[in-house]
């Protein structure tokens, strides 16, 4: 597990895409109709596997609120449980790749608020990498 890699889904129907995902990296999902059945259903999975290391999480959006308005938010969810409050500098995330929102200027002043410098665009949103000093 990847844990230093977060992923935020913000596509409400990225669905089934979850899966592969999940394996590999701690992702971060909005509930939606298509997303919420899958992740329930990787949850029971995941109860029956004593060897499972799921690290996926149900978030709650704001209905009637742009993505975009909501961002910093879920930001500062995904920093309370992964960022260096949680863990020592050498094991909190430094990478966190969102799909379904695209890097506008909102987005990327509240990356910057949480210490991420260097982005990359991708086809479905971007990706954001945190400088990490020497230690």
């Amino acid at each position: 597990m990847h844990r230093r890699h977060i992923f935020l889904v913000l596509d409400l129907l990225f669905g089934e895409k979850v899966v592969a995902l999940s394996v590999n990296h701690p992702v971060w999902i909005v509930g939606s109709s298509v997303n919420t059945p899958v992740v329930h259903q990787l949850w029971q999975q995941s109860k029956q596997n004593r060897d499972s290391n799921l690290s996926l999480t149900l978030m709650n959006r704001v209905e009637g609120v742009e993505m975009e308005q909501q961002f910093g938010d879920f930001l500062l969810t995904i920093d309370e449980h992964h960022g260096e409050a949680s863990f020592s500098r050498e094991e909190a995330y430094t990478q966190l790749t969102v799909l379904g929102l695209q890097l506008t200027p909102v987005v990327e002043e509240d990356l910057v608020d949480f210490e991420f410098q260097l982005f990359s665009l991708l086809p479905n949103g971007f990706s954001a990498l945190k400088k990490v000093e020497p230690s």
